[in-house]
């Protein structure tokens, strides 16, 4: 159940809702920022700073080896952009390289948490690990998780990885207990009305509140939630409909998952259901929607990722774009070839 309850499950809206209640909380204990060094707030182990005084998530070779992750397997771009709402690219090797080593705000809301899952995605070696580190993964139908023994083909949810893993086979995708979208001690666990969802405990009794951008409540199902909102880049809450974690201020819902634009200097980044934003301002950036990607325009920028001489191979080096910056990547630092583009997919480290 607990999957229902974000990004590009649109159509499951009624379900949110009956996990949810009829009732919408409107106050909240703690509803405050996080405090600098906590999670939700920039720190520590992003990548190298640039000329635009901002860290990217990865360094450079972090970003290179996550970034042919994603072009290798086939729902990993769609799982990242649904769980931490960045619009990574499967199709152009510098548009994804610029959203991981690129400069990123530094008031992006839950930057350390995002970077972290990114750099798990980084180490994994397959792509189910990859697919591990987010808190939703999309599945394909096929995937043999779904076809055991034991697993029905709908339903509300059914557990698996020994309650780490809850699966939604109907729906073809898999909900992560363990990452950290989801309070410390959830589990896989069946709650009334048939749902099962990652929770904290059966029988749940507990107030809604917030803390920091952890947001704690009882669903429909009888089960304990706890919720870090700033995964995603948001704010803890519920929105008027009663879906948790929203945007500061949050508008109109949107539909279209990894669709950017610009708002003056503030990109906005649809996760299926809301907007999560990047101010790009803070860095003294501007929004464009130029050069074939909306991203965060550095000051004195010299290529776009539509260049016909970026994403080129050389051997077995790339030429890139990111950061507004043209560069050289080796692929065989990370053990890897340039691969040539083919079927709509740029040149890439493969």
């Amino acid at each position: 159940m607990q999957a229902r309850m974000r990004a590009g499950l649109i159509g499951l809206t009624a379900a949110i809702l009956l996990a949810l209640g009829a009732t919408v909380c409107t106050t909240f204990n703690g509803l405050e920022a996080q405090p600098e060094g906590e999670a939700g707030v920039v720190g520590g182990s992003g990548g190298a700073s640039n000329d635009a005084g901002a860290p990217g998530y990865l360094s450079a070779a972090e970003a290179a080896t996550a970034c042919s992750t994603i072009f290798r397997c086939p729902e990993l771009a769609r799982s990242i952009i649904y769980s931490t709402a960045i619009p990574v690219d499967e199709f152009n090797y510098s548009t994804c390289m610029n959203w991981l080593a690129g400069p990123i705000p530094p008031n992006r809301v839950g930057f350390q948490l995002q970077a972290d899952a990114l750099r798990c995605v980084a180490r994994a070696t397959t792509c189910a690990e990859a697919g591990a580190c987010l808190w939703i993964e999309y599945i394909d139908p096929s995937d043999p998780r779904c076809a055991d023994a034991g697993v029905p083909e709908g339903g509300d949810g059914t557990c698996a990885d020994d309650g780490g893993t809850v699966l939604y086979c109907a729906s073809s995708y898999a909900v992560h207990c363990g990452t950290a979208y989801f309070a410390p001690g959830s589990t896989c666990l069946h709650g009334t009305g048939n749902n099962t969802g990652c929770a904290q405990e059966q029988n749940c009794t507990v107030a809604t509140t917030c803390v920091g951008s952890v947001l704690t409540y009882c669903g429909l199902d009888n089960l304990k939630y706890g919720l870090n909102c700033a995964y995603a880049g948001y704010a803890c809450g519920f929105d008027t409909s009663g879906i948790p974690c929203i945007p500061p201020d949050p508008g109109p819902q949107c539909q279209i998952a990894g669709a950017t634009s610009c708002a003056g200097d503030v990109l906005q980044v649809c996760d299926g259901l809301y907007e999560s934003v990047f101010d790009c301002a803070a860095m003294g950036a501007a929004c464009s929607e130029t050069g074939g990607s909306t991203r965060c325009a550095t000051p004195n920028e010299g290529c776009s990722s539509s260049d016909s001489n970026i994403n080129v191979c050389a051997g077995t080096s790339i030429s890139l774009c990111y950061g507004g910056k043209r560069s050289t990547f080796d692929c065989a630092a990370i053990g890897l070839s340039c691969v040539p583009g083919a079927q709509g997919k740029s040149s890439h480290c493969g």
